[in-house]
């Protein structure tokens, strides 16, 4: 069977067959041969470090984890730690909104709860929770994509 053919049969390029036939006469196998480059700056431990650090705390800002990874004398780049973000499936976002409480909700609010104030809150079964906040509030979260 000649290189063409291998070609079409794979679907890849005639040159791709050349190359992988060339290394399995060499080495004996077809396995990609380790290249060199730059090494990994920090090591599947460290990754984990910096994964938990995330999953703790989310909305600090990556110069935020930086200084405390700094402190247990990991030493690395903002860049680096973007790219183990990314690799780890990691990505910043704003978190979902909540809606703001403007004072028309305060005043609402506090006649409620002064009129309620009595009630034996014991024996009742709250069905809905919601979240508030009193200023607007523009931070970034990391989250897992999906």
């Amino acid at each position: 069977m000649s290189n063409a053919d291998i070609s079409r049969y794979l679907q890849i390029d005639e040159s791709t067959v050349r190359l992988w036939l060339k290394r399995y006469e060499t080495t004996g196998d077809v396995e990609v041969i380790q290249k060199s480059g730059r090494k990994r700056s920090t090591t599947e431990k460290q990754d984990t470090i910096i994964q938990s650090m995330v999953a703790q705390r989310p909305t600090e800002s990556v110069g935020q984890i930086a200084y405390r990874l700094s402190k247990k004398r990991i030493k690395i780049s903002e860049t680096t730690l973007r790219r183990r973000f990314e690799e780890a499936g990691v990505q910043s976002m704003k978190p979902t909104s909540k809606p703001l409480l403007i004072n028309d909700h305060i005043k609402k609010r506090l006649q409620w709860a002064i009129k309620h104030k009595d009630v034996d809150w014991n024996k009742t079964v709250f069905t809905d929770e919601s979240s508030f906040h009193m200023k607007q509030v523009i931070r970034r979260v990391w989250k897992k994509r999906g």
